[in-house]
């Protein structure tokens, strides 16, 4: 069971990592350095703070309380948040391919038309490319600006949340008074040179 435990932060920990969020651990006191970009997009997308995610250290012992009460429900909104993104995603994609399906399918008819020989598969891409490359490049923006919400939300903020809920338990102290340990938030600002 400790492996099952151990793989679980390590994953967790990677997958924070890979969008850019730095973990501290210094003896109890976790902290979390939040790129500001992250930190702002998703605010104004969805609403969430990060201090939601804040226990212990500097919070008062009435508000701990309450951030434990609540824990069930966090989790329970961010992993909602989490499927509406990846739906959304879903979607755009699904789109995206079914219209690529009909421009190549026009595209080749045309191409057949004017051509007497064979056009092959490369060629009616190339083609494509070519004649709406740029709304092509636009509808390929927009897949990958959802796929990087989407990530962000499942691997750092629901990262984060079932980190905090996991380790809820542990902090029974800070709610008894007792130490000053605690998970805790940092967004990091970007410096102007």
């Amino acid at each position: 069971m400790a492996d099952r435990v151990t793989d679980k932060a390590v994953i967790a920990r990677s997958l924070l990592k890979s969008e850019g969020v730095k973990y501290v651990n210094n003896n109890g006191n976790y902290t979390f350095v939040i790129p500001a970009g992250v930190a702002d997009s998703i605010e104004k997308a969805y609403g969430f703070s990060f201090d939601q995610l804040s226990v212990g250290g500097e919070i008062p012992l009435a508000e701990l309380a309450v951030h434990v009460d609540e824990q069930a429900g966090l989790e329970a909104r961010i992993s909602l948040v989490c499927e509406l993104a990846h739906h959304t995603l879903q979607l755009e994609k699904n789109a995206f391919e079914l219209w690529y399906d009909r421009l190549y399918y026009k595209c080749k008819k045309s191409l057949l038309r004017d051509n007497s020989k064979s056009v092959t598969e490369s060629y009616v891409s190339g083609y494509i490319s070519t004649k709406y490359g740029s709304e092509l490049e636009e509808r390929k923006k927009k897949i990958a600006d959802l796929e990087f919400q989407y990530r962000l939300l499942n691997n750092v903020f629901r990262s984060a949340a079932i980190t905090k809920g996991e380790l809820l338990p542990t902090l029974r102290n800070i709610v008894q008074g007792q130490g000053a340990a605690g998970i805790q938030f940092i967004t990091k600002k970007k410096v102007k040179i």
